[in-house]
C-alpha cells in the first residue's frame, strides 16, 4: 500500500489530487489540502 503525502509548499490548491483520487480521501479545508481518515 503506498502512503499519501502532500507537498503543501508546491500545492496550488487546484483539486486536481482531489478529482483523480481513486479513493476519495482527500478534501480541501482550512485553505489545504486534508488526507481524510478511511476508517
Amino acid at each position: 500500500m503506498q502512503i499519501i503525502s502532500i507537498d503543501e509548499d508546491r500545492c496550488a490548491l487546484c483539486g486536481t489530487c482531489i478529482a483523480v483520487c481513486p479513493r476519495r480521501m482527500l478534501k480541501e479545508a482550512d485553505g489545504s489540502i486534508k488526507i481524510m481518515d478511511p476508517a
